[in-house]
């Protein structure tokens, strides 16, 4: 068969190789300068910075973490985020050695001090308007003193950065960048995988999903103790800052430091987080009955499936998928 995959993200890109090493001919479209979605890294003053904000892998699926390291060395790293709160600096998830700093507080008290404020700048909206959805994913009270953020049994990030990890998935699969919408529709195909934002592949006509965007602002600042802080306050515009020189571990006194400010997107900026209310969610069961409508065509990843998903999630949702479908010698 010859396969047209739109997106050369994480979804895209891991339907692309499943679907060549079954047999198949596969051509990509992506919109994008690059390679790898908001996974892109680039380095930048001798540091490894993640250009959408930060992205470490992990995962407890043994097929999905096998998969990944066909194409890769994991440097194994544990993802320690430390608040600025009111009562100071202290670790989340909340555990034993943040009671030490805050005090043994109640569920309800954890959630105004770390996740109130964050979520409101995150989201945009009031905390009673988020939905049980996204506030229902809000980390519980964590027993010990482990401070990474992720318990999973595998995490890390690739040696040689995520981009080169997409290179290596797509070796010999031939990829079309800054393509536009004309190009993937107007190209033969006998199948198509679309991994962009749903309502695009149906040119809007049931009206536009919003989503949540970042800007990013990347100052070059002396290296910090922590990787990754979070700002569970209103007095700072940003919700966390990054050190990138965590990411490999790198010994450098001068570091890049990532700062995200949240905004909405408006349809030049990227895309980031789904947003499942405000009628996003009726909007997009419609886009959903007409895709399932569709014939020849896989919807994939977290923008045409309009869902939240970690990283391997998507892996994952890929292989499912394409294991019932199509993974069939051509």
């Amino acid at each position: 068969m010859k396969i047209v995959v739109v997106g050369a993200g994480l979804a895209g890109s891991v339907a692309a190789r499943l679907l060549t090493d079954a047999g198949h001919r596969v051509e990509i479209f992506e919109s994008r300068g690059h390679i790898g979605g908001n996974c892109y890294d680039a380095w930048q003053d001798g540091v490894m910075v993640h250009q959408y904000g930060p992205h470490c892998f992990h995962t407890d699926k043994p097929a999905v973490w096998e998969f990944v390291n066909r194409f890769t060395r994991f440097r194994e790293t544990a993802c320690a985020v430390v608040a600025n709160t009111r009562l100071g600096q202290i670790p989340i998830p909340f555990n034993d050695i943040s009671a030490e700093i805050a005090g043994d507080l109640s569920p309800e008290k954890i959630r105004d001090l770390l996740f109130v404020d964050y979520s409101e700048k995150h989201w945009g909206v009031p905390w009673a308007e988020i939905p049980r959805a996204i506030t229902g994913r809000v980390p519980q009270r964590r027993v010990g003193r482990d401070c990474r953020y992720h318990l999973d049994q595998w995490q890390g990030v690739p040696v040689q950065g995520f981009t080169k990890m997409f290179e290596a998935m797509l070796e010999g699969i031939p990829v079309h960048l800054n393509s536009t919408e004309e190009e993937w529709r107007s190209a033969p195909a006998d199948h198509i995988i679309f991994s962009g934002s749903i309502d695009d592949y149906f040119a809007k006509a049931m009206g536009v999903l919003e989503y949540r965007s970042l800007e990013f602002e990347y100052t070059l600042e002396a290296k910090r103790e922590h990787f990754q802080i979070n700002e569970c306050n209103r007095e700072k515009a940003w919700t966390r800052a990054v050190d990138h020189s965590h990411w490999l571990d790198q010994n450098v006194e001068q570091t890049v430091i990532g700062r995200e400010f949240p905004c909405e997107w408006d349809g030049t900026n990227t895309r980031f987080y789904p947003k499942p209310f405000g009628g996003n969610p009726e909007k997009f069961q419609k886009y959903w009955e007409a895709a399932k409508a569709e014939r020849g065509v896989t919807f994939l990843g977290r923008l045409a499936t309009y869902k939240y998903l970690d990283m391997d999630d998507v892996v994952a949702q890929v292989m499912v998928k394409l294991g019932d479908k199509l993974m069939v010698e051509s």
